[in-house]
């Protein structure tokens, strides 16, 4: 509800499923309702300057996962904005690949420890919805696009997957030696 600041009245309307306006038995009536104003302030820094025109490379995508995409950019002469169509979220983590590293398990469960992250500060909302960064880096290379907290979850499970086989051997090993002390 956001009425004219000059206005002296204004109307809300509520409406629930299955409600029927034809019918007054089913009118319900707010009693001693509160009004409260709140402040919303809208703050627009401008910087004035010419505007640039972003010149965009060719652009080569292949998804290796749900969570893991492949962009080639080749021929980036100048900064472009990368428009990824994954609903906004601060896990999405882009990084430039070096050719010369070879791509294993680690590298893939700690990106950021093989490869160099694309600034935060560049990664923002596009078109109200979508993931996006600010690349300024020219050349040819190799982008890697990965939803980071799908790692945790790899983590987990190889953590999983080597604990549940030592635990195991080890009560196994324990029942053994307790079966062994008594006879």
């Amino acid at each position: 509800f956001g009425p004219n600041f000059l206005a002296k009245e204004g109307y809300l309307g509520f409406e629930y499923q299955g409600f029927n306006r034809f019918r007054d038995e089913e009118y319900f009536e707010v009693v001693n309702p509160r009004v409260y104003r709140t402040f919303t302030p809208k703050v627009f820094l401008v910087k004035e300057q010419t505007a640039k025109e972003l010149a965009t490379p060719q652009i080569e995508v292949e998804i290796i996962s749900p969570t893991e995409h492949r962009i080639k950019v080749a021929g980036a002469s100048s900064d472009f904005v990368l428009n990824f169509g994954q609903s906004y979220n601060n896990g999405w983590k882009a990084y430039f690949v070096d050719n010369d590293i070879r791509l294993s398990i680690l590298s893939k469960l700690f990106p950021g420890k093989f490869f160099k992250q694309v600034d935060d500060s560049l990664h923002f909302s596009l078109n109200g919805y979508s993931n996006a960064w600010l690349i300024d880096k020219t050349g040819d290379y190799e982008i890697r696009i990965i939803y980071v907290p799908q790692n945790l979850f790899y983590v987990g499970l190889l953590v999983t997957s080597v604990a549940l086989p030592v635990f195991v051997i080890l009560l196994i090993f324990l029942r053994k030696r307790k079966y062994v002390a008594e006879n």
